[in-house]
């Protein structure tokens, strides 16, 4: 591949991007807010037939939006972190070098954990994002740099038999230029391959140009051979993160068909409320009303109305609200169905009954498969980054070899073990029917345990424990006091009854 043999644009787009590109915006839309969707205008809330600026502008500022999309973004994001990562690193997280990396890992003020969460926060809502790992020379260390779905724009992937390796890659970036007063935005194209030649990994970075000149990108960086330690790197340091599956292909849009409902609930909302501001105005009439009975009848005056036809009639269009029933329904059927699809998290449990220990169990096991396998997916390539990063300052051959894990929280059921369970499971201790670490194990999955409290922690906190004795009952052996008390009450009540 050559940087400048080709007059293609470098802002060019894989053909699996332009079929996916819509629906990431509707659900990058519905996931930002209702600011965003009023924002899109027409294109989220069309205008209704007939209907001039000035009435869609009133049409559109009644419009509410529900945030169904954020809020289920929010919660199945929060079970995968409900729990903190476990972490493995060379030389372990406490060494000042690597306290200094992990917390700033972008080079922008992101620790790891907070580029854990931009990985997460589009895995359950577009499903798709990457990340380059790369080093810099002016701070003599490696980052991280994290793309949206929408700027991954092209890639290949290279097959020799059952090996697959990502060849070529072409990422976007969002910067400002400024002059004078003036602040614009600037597209940035960065474009990676493995060239076949040398099968070395090459770069190039192209920015794009004021509107004054005839081509839309200028190359401000040339080929170059991206190197390390003055050996030439032979993969591309880029992990692609998908929510259901690994690999560069796009995969499911996790959080879509949410999105689509949260569309449809945002449009017959709108309407409702138009029809309730249009019905709920009191609009007089009156019939049998000539020219000469007056021309202007006011509400709200100290005037009387005289009008002379006997037949005439006066009062105000009321509806009954009987036409306004399909819309309310439409909108509870459309309100049940994102709750059916994964927003069951917004709604109260049908009758607000409380369910047993077993039922919340089995329901959380069933509904949180697809969970799981987004919670794998992304512990699998942020693992792959870490091992990426640490590559750069090490030693090792290839990144693969790093030993170099994140492993997210796989455990999303938040129920506490019923006490039932806990008097068997300890029962089943005190005969030795299970072990300590069973015991505790189980009393861990039960959330009956603080985070990171382990089963060493707890036996010493036990023989650190006081000891407690009962207290022990005293006995009077002055059997001399209790005869004199009795032969007193015995003579008061003889001395009352006289």
């Amino acid at each position: 591949m050559s940087s400048s043999a080709s007059n293609e644009s470098p802002e060019t787009y894989h053909p699996q991007y332009t079929h996916n590109v819509i629906a990431w915006d509707l659900v990058a839309d519905c996931w930002q807010g209702g600011k965003r969707i009023k924002e899109t205008g027409e294109l989220r809330l069309p205008k209704l037939r007939d209907q001039d600026q000035d009435e869609y502008d009133a049409y559109l500022s009644r419009a509410v939006f529900f945030g169904a999309t954020s809020r289920t973004a929010e919660a199945l994001a929060g079970m995968m972190t409900r729990k903190m990562p476990l972490i493995d690193v060379p030389g372990g997280e406490g060494t000042a070098e690597n306290e200094q990396l992990i917390g700033n890992v972008t080079m922008r003020g992101d620790s790891l954990l907070d580029f854990v969460n931009m990985v997460l926060d589009k895995a359950v809502t577009t499903g798709r994002s990457g990340s380059l790992v790369d080093w810099s020379e002016a701070e003599a260390r490696p980052y991280v740099s994290h793309y949206r779905e929408r700027d991954l724009l092209n890639w290949a992937i290279d097959r020799e038999g059952s090996k697959e390796q990502l060849c070529f890659v072409c990422l976007r970036e969002q910067d400002y230029r400024f002059t004078n007063f003036t602040v614009s935005e600037m597209k940035i194209i960065r474009r990676y391959w493995i060239d076949p030649t040398d099968q070395k990994v090459h770069f190039d970075v192209w920015e794009e140009t004021d509107d004054s000149t005839d081509e839309s990108f200028k190359q401000t960086v040339p080929d170059t051979v991206m190197t390390r330690r003055g050996e030439a790197l032979t993969a591309i340091p880029f992990v692609f993160h998908n929510a259901s599956h690994l690999g560069p292909e796009v995969g499911q849009i996790t959080l879509y068909d949410i999105a689509q409902l949260n569309i449809s609930h945002y449009q017959l909302t709108a309407d409702l409320k138009n029809a309730l501001h249009i019905a709920g105005q009191p609009t007089p009439f009156a019939t049998g009303v000539s020219g000469d009975d007056g021309e202007d009848l006011y509400l709200g005056t100290t005037k009387a109305w005289t009008i002379s036809d006997p037949a005439a009639t006066v009062g105000f269009l009321e509806m009954t609200g009987e036409s306004l029933g399909a819309l309310s329904a439409d909108i509870s059927n459309t309100e049940r169905q994102m709750a059916v699809l994964g927003a069951r998290l917004l709604f109260d449990a049908p009758g607000g009954e409380a369910e047993a220990f077993e039922t919340v169990q089995l329901r959380a096991s069933s509904e949180t498969a697809a969970l799981v396998r987004i919670a794998t997916h992304q512990s699998a390539t942020i693992s792959e980054v870490l091992q990426w990063l640490f590559w750069w300052r090490g030693t090792e051959a290839k990144h693969r070899d790093v030993k170099a894990s994140l492993v997210l929280n796989h455990d999303f059921s938040t129920a506490q073990m019923s006490p039932t369970m806990l008097s068997a499971l300890t029962a089943s201790l005190s005969t030795n029917a299970i072990s300590n670490e069973l015991y505790f194990y189980n009393l861990q999955k039960g959330e009956l345990v603080p985070e990171g409290h382990d089963l060493k922690a707890e036996l010493a906190a036990i023989q650190q424990r006081p000891v407690m004795t009962p207290p022990v009952a005293t006995i009077d052996l002055d059997d001399d006091d209790d005869d004199d008390d009795e032969k007193a009450a015995k003579k008061k009540a003889e001395e009352d009854e006289s």
